[in-house]
């Protein structure tokens, strides 16, 4: 018996082991599931923007401390100083991927990004909005609600399986300039409310 017990704790280790860190903010632990649908594995989440600042060496970049609804704002770092004021920044409701690694950008820890869409010509970047009824630490999934329930992957198992550079490559906005995952819309899973950009129709989103 104590030789099977000893086996179980030396798999539940190697279990937790494989999962990564399991001190991401508010990022559940869970059983890596390799069929999982691609985007459920990210943590997209409604953040608001309440603090925004110039980044201090890098002339294209902001940095802004985001509520998503954790204990504390995450610090972000966009280069979106050529696109928005201070003023059209400050408490703007986005969209972070919030179980990104923590990168520096020119120095400054930056813990997540803001989603956006560039135009074709690579001139307009404008910030992907949600619904105004959405509230910070909202998710974000696609309107097929079978896949609402599924849990998103730590920071870690993202990094290793390069989850995130397979999900962007099939972001974008429709037609109608609603935000899309393989052409399902995207939605606020609480309100299945879709997000949107202003102009930007038909362009990539990262």
């Amino acid at each position: 018996n104590n030789s099977n017990n000893n086996n179980n704790n030396n798999s539940n280790n190697k279990k937790q082991k494989n999962q990564g860190s399991s001190s991401s903010k508010n990022v559940p632990v869970v059983e890596l599931d390799m069929n999982q649908d691609m985007l459920t594995r990210m943590n997209l989440k409604v953040g608001q923007i309440i603090k925004v600042w110039n980044h201090p060496t890098a002339d294209r970049l902001y940095c802004e401390e985001v509520d998503v609804g954790e204990d504390t704002p995450r610090q972000i770092v966009s280069g979106l100083r050529e696109h928005y004021t201070i003023e059209e920044m400050l408490n703007r409701k986005v969209i972070v991927v919030s179980n990104l690694k923590e990168a520096k950008l020119q120095g400054v820890p930056s813990n997540g990004m803001v989603l956006a869409c560039k135009s074709s010509d690579n001139t307009k970047v404008e910030l992907v909005s949600p619904h105004p009824s959405s509230k910070p630490g909202d998710r974000v999934l696609t309107s097929d609600s079978t896949t609402h329930t599924l849990l998103p992957w730590t920071v870690n198992a993202i990094k290793k399986h390069k989850v995130w550079d397979n999900v962007v490559k099939d972001l974008h906005t429709n037609g109608d300039c609603i935000a899309c995952y393989k052409n399902i819309p995207l939605v606020t899973i609480s309100d299945n409310q879709t997000l949107s950009v202003t102009s930007n129709s038909n362009c990539p989103l990262s």
